[in-house]
């Protein structure tokens, strides 16, 4: 019986991303490892994306990542195979935090729900060299989001961001305060 039992136990957290597995990101949160719960979160959305590369997936299944309130990113976020998505674009948001910042979303990714936004209207990121969204996957989607003061058209494909994007599909979102490729921007 002890032999079953520990099968049973091996089989089961072999598979901690499964149908309907949720990895949560807060600031508030513990960081402790599953992340399946509020209060044991990843605090970091990058923390939580390795998390997930580091464990096996079960077949057909794109994991799920909820973020819970705000969460500020400073790297470059390498997206692909995953479903990022928060309760409410007012509660919940990934800001920008440096000029480093970027989200490159690949293949099979779906972001939905969710507020993208500079960290503070103060942090001087130059909107006019850096692309903070990049989208080439055929099969990914921007879904009920708010992109607001983020989002610019570039004719230098090198910065170019997700309004330009190679492919994809972006819909049913609210864009305010954001720039294009004339200097103009968008409704505020």
């Amino acid at each position: 019986m002890k032999t079953l039992i520990s099968t049973f136990v091996a089989v089961a957290a072999a598979y901690v991303v499964n149908a309907g597995a949720v990895v949560y990101v807060s600031e508030s949160g513990s960081n402790t490892e599953p992340y399946d719960t509020l209060e044991r979160a990843s605090t970091t959305l990058t923390n939580a994306l390795a998390y997930i590369k580091g464990q096996p997936i079960e077949e057909g299944v794109r994991p799920r990542i909820k973020i819970v309130g705000k969460n500020v990113y400073k790297s470059k976020l390498d997206l692909a195979n995953v479903e990022i998505f928060g309760e409410s674009w007012d509660a919940d948001s990934l800001s920008v935090g440096s000029q480093a910042s970027r989200i490159l979303i690949g293949e099979n990714v779906l972001i939905h729900t969710l507020r993208f936004t500079r960290e503070s209207a103060s942090n001087n990121i130059d909107m006019n060299l850096y692309g903070l969204f990049e989208m080439s996957g055929q099969s990914s989607v921007i879904s009920n989001c708010h992109i607001k003061g983020m989002w610019t058209k570039t004719v230098d494909i090198g910065y170019e961001v997700a309004g330009n994007a190679k492919a994809g599909l972006i819909t049913h979102s609210l864009f305010t305060e954001n720039r294009s490729n004339n200097g103009g921007t968008d409704s505020k």
